[in-house]
């Protein structure tokens, strides 16, 4: 995905932008209130704090290349991506799983988003305890 560079300038005000652009990473279905917490942290950061993320997200340190690598005995891996994340999609988490060898597994979370504790916490926890409870059992 391409970097957009636009969030950097100082013709864009930033209390506007980046939490309008995050709210597209949320579930259409997630409760109003719950959107606008995440909306409301995205809006209070200060000059440069979002892009700086963005820029190590988009350029920064890529681990792509480096998932066999991944001693899944030592330290199982549990890929939780929501159905409405774009910037991270269930087919790209699904494709990173695949690289993986050994104790690995992947789950879509369908209604969720890129911030599925937020936007719906009770769902997400059946999902974070799914995972904890199939790392438990693998550690063993």
């Amino acid at each position: 995905m391409p970097r957009v560079f636009h969030d950097k300038s100082p013709q864009v005000n930033q209390s506007l932008f980046n939490p309008e652009w995050v709210y597209g990473l949320m579930s259409p279905t997630a409760p109003h209130v719950n959107k606008q917490l995440i909306w409301h942290t995205y809006s209070g950061q200060a000059y440069g704090m979002f892009h700086g993320d963005l820029d190590f997200y988009f350029g920064g340190w890529d681990g792509r290349d480096r998932m066999a690598t991944i001693d899944t005995n030592r330290c199982p891996v549990y890929l939780l991506t929501g159905e409405y994340d774009w910037s991270n999609t269930p087919a790209m988490s699904k494709a990173t799983a695949e690289k993986i060898k050994g104790n690995v597994q992947f789950k879509s979370m369908p209604g969720l988003g890129h911030f599925p504790a937020t936007e719906k916490p009770t769902v997400f926890t059946g999902y974070l305890l799914e995972a904890v409870e199939w790392i438990r059992k693998v550690r063993k």
